[in-house]
């Protein structure tokens, strides 16, 4: 059709297909193909993808450490070659799974389900909402009033503009 590889590609991820079938081979059958790829798959030892989760902080300078710090009151305490910690607890904390599935038993915690949150309605779509908003804004009324003047049918000392 004339579209660019990486469009269709793009298109298929968006719509949660596998994108990786345009790389096949054309002159083969799919069939063959897939046999072939999910075998060499199963021979490859699967080692489990995981990511480290990045930290933002700036480290300290030891020279520019004050005595009455706390970094250098716990400075030489804690035998780091020695220290013992739950190594799953650390997994935990501080890496990510690369797979989706496992992404989302460890922040589901198990069996506790989470309520469905209520989704909310929109009456009006956004940009006439905020259109709304900026002539509500200009007319200098608490929003009780506005709303008790437009239940009444009441205009009271509105002129035609800002009606």
């Amino acid at each position: 059709m004339g579209l660019p590889m990486g469009a269709v590609k793009n298109a298929l991820q968006r719509d949660e297909k596998d994108a990786s079938i345009m790389d096949l081979d054309p002159n083969k059958s799919v069939a063959f193909q897939l046999n072939s790829r999910t075998r060499r798959k199963t021979k490859k030892s699967q080692k489990k993808k995981v990511r480290r989760k990045k930290i933002y902080w700036t480290p300290i300078d030891p020279t520019k450490l004050n005595d009455d710090s706390i970094w250098s009151l716990v400075k030489g305490t804690v035998a780091m070659d020695q220290l013992k910690y739950d190594m799953k607890e650390f997994e935990n904390l501080f890496t990510e799974s690369s797979n989706p599935a496992e992404k989302k038993a460890k922040e589901g915690g198990g069996g506790d389900k989470k309520p469905a949150q209520k989704k909310s309605v929109q009456v009006i779509d956004g940009k006439r909402g905020m259109n709304g908003g900026i002539i509500l804004a200009r007319l200098k009324l608490e929003y009780s009033k506005i709303a008790e003047m437009v239940d009444k049918m009441e205009y009271g000392n509105l002129d035609g503009t800002q009606l």
